[in-house]
């Protein structure tokens, strides 16, 4: 990485958004639904675009048009790539729409995996009606993604009591066995009640704090939104979302709570692309 030039975050906005194109048109080939959500929605509605200091791009899915993704991923543009914990070292229960043009490096991940500039894909799944069930599931599955990235993932960029920690626990789990457990968890969440049954619907395995849910049928009332001067698709009830995850979210946050992932990206050759796993 010595030698490497790394991109500007105005640099990386435009490929993060030229990525972004190219899986809208994908999914409108092939008549896949998504919404821009987190990070991504809340700069389209309070900046139009990004948060000037946010370095990536989320969107979400229905299930069912989420499992169809994964079965079109062989029908992708060369260049691009659908990656997840099925079929990488990554330990988080999403997907990624990845470049294979442009390195992207998180700190968690150094020596680890080598990764590539993404979009993260999380999957809105049905929910119970009961908002502490809602909870109780949210909670069961932040366990068990924790303990899958606790025993995967490099702890060195955390403070030194969490590096404690987590290196302790790391030595302790078994990474195959902390992954299976993860990813049974989240075969749950998307079956129990499943996303046809469900008149609520929530990203369960996105790992929010804790548990929250929307109508069903505000979320699929897909409306258009501006985001970098061009026309994204949005959940309809992105006001409900944005206030259930953020608060006052029209409202700057201070400046140290400004968080970014420290990512690192640059422009690979032919050469090193073959070599990346994410």
């Amino acid at each position: 990485m010595s030698n490497i030039t790394p991109l500007s975050i105005e640099e990386l906005h435009q490929k993060e958004l030229e990525l972004l194109e190219a899986f809208d048109a994908f999914c409108s080939e092939h008549g896949l639904r998504y919404s821009l959500t987190a990070g991504t929605l809340l700069g389209a509605i309070r900046h139009k675009g990004f948060i000037p200091w946010d370095d990536d791009i989320d969107v979400c899915m229905p299930r069912p048009d989420y499992d169809r993704l994964a079965t079109l991923a062989g029908e992708l543009p060369a260049g691009l790539r659908l990656v997840g914990p099925e079929n990488s070292p990554f330990v988080y229960p999403w997907r990624k729409f990845c470049t294979e043009s442009i390195r992207a490096q998180e700190p968690t991940y150094e020596g680890v995996m080598d990764q590539m500039l993404w979009i993260d894909v999380f999957v809105m799944d049905g929910v119970s009606s009961d908002e502490s069930e809602i909870e109780r599931m949210q909670v069961r599955m932040n366990k068990a993604s924790r303990a899958s990235v606790w025993s995967s993932a490099n702890h060195n960029s955390d403070s030194m009591g969490k590096r404690f920690i987590k290196n302790a626990a790391k030595a302790l789990l078994n990474p195959e066995h902390a992954k299976t457990k993860m990813m049974a968890m989240a075969e749950r969440v998307a079956t129990e009640p499943g996303y046809d049954a469900a008149s609520r619907v929530s990203s369960v395995l996105g790992l929010a704090k804790h548990g929250w849910s929307l109508p069903k049928e505000g979320y699929e009332d897909m409306v258009e939104v501006e985001f970098e001067e061009h026309m994204f698709p949005a959940m309809g009830c992105w006001d409900e979302y944005l206030t259930k995850c953020y608060g006052d979210y029209m409202q700057l946050p201070p400046e140290d709570k400004r968080q970014t992932h420290c990512l690192k990206a640059w422009c690979v050759n032919e050469d090193t692309k073959e070599n990346a796993d994410a």
